[in-house]
């Protein structure tokens, strides 16, 4: 898992737009890069509370949330920035929940526990759907 990845900004990956939007970007940038951690930094706390399978799952997630992190850094146009991260909000999290192989993780840990096997802390009957999904809601992973 590792440090966080630098900005591809600093590693002379330019981006395009005008020079106002680009320093808007970069700013917002910024912030996209400390959302991904703070949600990274909850993933890891919870893995460090788990044992076995559960922590493995839990790292799974956090492999899928540093892809993500990784092809939004990599994106050089200063609009998408502006235009699809200016507000993060959860974000961070909807990625994560709408990717195949979450989605996959939590239908199997959504059968288990429908079978009376291996409960996991993440899934609990909540309110979590009015958050836009189960897994990611809970343990303080907002």
């Amino acid at each position: 898992m590792g440090a966080t990845p630098p900005l591809p900004g600093a590693c002379g990956i330019p981006m395009t737009g005008t020079a106002n939007q680009i320093e808007w970007a970069e700013q917002i940038k910024r912030r996209v890069n400390d959302e991904f951690d703070r949600v990274a930094r909850s993933f890891r706390s919870v893995a460090q509370r788990q044992s076995g399978f559960a922590s493995a799952e839990t790292g799974a997630i956090i492999a899928i949330l540093e892809e993500k992190r990784a092809a939004v850094m990599l994106r050089e146009e200063a609009g998408y920035f502006i235009h699809d991260w200016q507000e993060i909000g959860g974000r961070v999290r909807q990625m994560i929940f709408h990717d195949a192989r979450y989605q996959a993780l939590r239908r199997r840990r959504l059968h288990k526990n429908s079978h009376g096997t291996a409960k996991c802390s993440f899934d609990r009957p909540s309110h979590a759907h009015d958050r836009g999904n189960d897994l990611l809601g809970s343990e303080g992973i907002r």
